[in-house]
């Protein structure tokens, strides 16, 4: 280790033979094939781990040139970045190699905090990481609970929607005539002027007429 400390080896020395394997073990490397008419089509599938392989990648990049000048003195705002991508994996990735990249990448860490002089630093974040980590499994936990609960009332609206479908309620005559407002209240009040010499009739039977023109001219 060479006694001024230099980027370029905190980077190539202690960084990279560890973070390339991280990286390369999240890659999913899989791509789909397909085709479209005469047209060839390829595609990857982006897992997270492909994400978060990405992120570690840009984290590494950015200390090429954010913190090329002054690495030393912005030590724990390199370590806090990397650690907060730590915290997101650690509550939701799902690898199989989870636990022994996690392992590197927490070796990776405690080595670049030696090479950086802040070593306490990183032992004091453990409670907080932890913590972290806990507060987002708590957070997806509610959020799938709560799609779950619309995927269900969703579900359960479907089926209503179906069983009308198969069981709808009988038309009224008047929903059956779609006709306009004005025309149906016409007609109601052709109904009852109806319904009323029906009535007239039977009460006053073939005179009933001579006993409406009396009531109305006052004979």
């Amino acid at each position: 280790m060479p006694e001024e400390r230099e980027l370029h080896y905190l980077v190539t020395r202690i960084i990279n033979p560890t973070l390339n394997w991280v990286i390369v073990a999240l890659r999913s490397n899989h791509v789909v094939y397909g085709r479209e008419g005469y047209t060839g089509l390829k595609w990857t599938d982006h897992t997270l781990g492909d994400y978060f392989a990405s992120e570690l990648e840009d984290w590494k990049n950015a200390l090429w040139y954010k913190y090329k000048d002054n690495f030393l003195e912005k030590a724990e705002e390199i370590l806090d970045s990397l650690l907060d991508i730590m915290v997101r994996m650690d509550a939701r990735l799902q690898h199989d190699n989870k636990q022994r990249i996690m392992n590197k990448l927490w070796e990776m860490v405690g080595e670049t905090a030696e090479y950086l002089q802040v070593e306490g630093y990183v032992e004091a974040k453990r409670e907080e990481f932890a913590r972290r980590v806990e507060e987002i499994k708590k957070y997806d936990e509610k959020i799938k609970k709560k799609l779950e609960e619309l995927n269900r009332d969703n579900d359960a609206s479907e089926t209503n929607t179906l069983l009308q479908s198969r069981h709808p309620k009988p038309l009224r005559l008047i929903d059956k005539l779609d006709l306009p407002q004005v025309w149906l209240d016409a007609l109601l009040v052709l109904l009852l002027v109806s319904l009323g010499f029906v009535v007239a009739y039977l009460l006053f039977g073939k005179g009933w007429w001579d006993v409406l023109r009396a009531a109305l001219l006052g004979s």
